[in-house]
């Protein structure tokens, strides 16, 4: 890679095979488009959601996604010690020992069904487990941590990455690459059953135009190899 050259990962959470909220045809379709542009996207799966949905019984979903990286976003989504709006922060105060029997049982269910070696993981809502950094030892985890602060504005992050949120694609990306960027999305439904909008249409059609505009100084990677670059 030339040293003038920045890295930049797309990583997609809330991954998994119910349709709805999870997986839609129309962000599919957009995708494989950044696949085909050259992007190496990583899917953030959640392996048996809301603990109905196992990814095990559904190896011909599996089998669509081509070209992609392959990480943790929890087991379940859900934490039953949690109501309301916090029930999605599946391992908000977890301790040590069952948050690594939860890990595990999600790196071995996304493994056997993707034939990929799991490498990292983006906890639920971002909120960590308990005694996090040795979870991640015993579990042989790398963590992937998106600012929960504003989703409007790129975030400039003091591990030089550039964290790129939900809709600040809306405004302009910066015209120069200036650090190495991960841009955060969803791939879902709306809850009015829509797959696309004028607002995440525009998104997208930003984001490849910025691609375009920056090609030359833009390396693809997945989102496991920016993280370790920067360990």
């Amino acid at each position: 890679m030339s040293n003038t050259k920045k890295r930049l990962a797309i990583g997609f959470d809330d991954i998994h095979p119910q349709r709805g909220y999870g997986y839609c045809d129309e962000y599919a379709k957009r995708l494989r488009a950044l696949i085909k542009y050259g992007v190496r996207p990583t899917l953030f799966c959640t392996p048996v959601w809301h603990s109905r949905y196992n990814i095990m019984d559904s190896p011909e979903w599996v089998k669509k996604w081509k070209g992609v990286e392959w990480m943790l976003h929890g087991l379940t989504h859900q934490n039953p010690r949690l109501r309301g709006d916090s029930q999605h922060l599946e391992y908000a105060g977890m301790d040590f020992e069952n948050s690594v029997k939860s890990l595990s049982k999600a790196k071995e269910l996304l493994q056997k069904s993707t034939g990929q070696k799991i490498k990292g993981v983006r906890f639920p809502g971002w909120q960590d487990p308990t005694n996090v950094n040795e979870v991640l030892k015993k579990s042989g985890l790398l963590r992937h941590y998106v600012h929960e602060q504003g989703d409007e504005l790129p975030v400039y992050e003091t591990d030089g990455i550039v964290k790129v949120g939900y809709t600040c694609l809306l405004h302009e990306l910066p015209q120069k690459v200036v650090g190495d960027l991960f841009v955060h999305a969803h791939i879902s439904e709306g809850y009015d059953g829509k797959a696309m909008n004028a607002l995440n249409q525009k998104n997208f059609e930003n984001l490849l135009s910025f691609l375009k505009k920056n090609k030359d100084q833009l390396e693809f990677v997945t989102v496991s190899e920016l993280v370790e670059e920067k360990k």
